[in-house]
């Protein structure tokens, strides 16, 4: 089993910081992580993350080099 440590957060809003506190988990934060680490006693990874946003401060993409992520949202 490893460790995963996110860090350089920004100072938008995440999706995850919403959730009601009984659906929680690792990356629950009222910010975006900047850099995701892995580290085991096998392997040892780092992301660099940057992001698009909408109007309202939540991230609409998430780019890590070659890859992205895109979110979207609905009002309810």
């Amino acid at each position: 089993s490893g460790t995963l440590t996110y860090s350089n957060y920004d100072t938008k809003n995440s999706p995850y910081g919403s959730f009601p506190a009984a659906m929680t988990f690792t990356r629950t934060a009222i910010n975006n992580p900047g850099t995701i680490a892995y580290s085991s006693s096998t392997s040892n990874y780092s992301y660099g993350y940057t992001y698009e946003y909408n109007a309202d401060g939540y991230p609409t993409k998430r780019i890590d080099g070659t890859n992205s992520d895109t979110y979207e949202y609905r009002r309810l």
